[in-house]
């Protein structure tokens, strides 16, 4: 099985470089990281969030219906993936720099939030 932290290593591997597709990229593999393990952990634990048309939309917002820590993890997905479709479809970022931090600080959050809830 794939592992989707990979992703994220990938992410903060582009984040180094100075160009802007890089940070861009490292944007969207941060966020495809984050969604994938949150969908995964809905998937182990028998979580239906399917039947939503928007299978992103879905996973974030049951994520809302959880408790403690689990319910942090659907509005930083949301803010992460709000990066994500700016980096994807924007054609000016006023601030990559900024948003590529703030994307990875967010994915590594999900990441280990969920690392911990199983």
């Amino acid at each position: 099985m794939f592992d989707w932290n990979s992703y994220l290593n990938l992410a903060n591997s582009l984040s180094n470089n100075s160009d802007e597709e890089s940070k861009r990229s490292a944007i969207s593999r941060a966020y495809y990281s984050s969604f994938h393990n949150a969908r995964s952990y809905l998937d182990k634990k028998g979580i239906n969030y399917k039947s939503q048309k928007n299978v992103h939309f879905a996973v974030w917002n049951t994520f809302s219906m959880l408790s403690g820590d689990a319910r942090k993890i659907s509005a930083k997905g949301d803010r992460l993936k709000y990066k994500r479709q700016q980096a994807d479809y924007d054609n000016e970022i006023s601030s990559v720099n900024n948003l590529t931090k703030d994307a990875l600080l967010d994915a590594k959050f999900i990441n280990d939030t969920i690392s911990k809830l199983k």
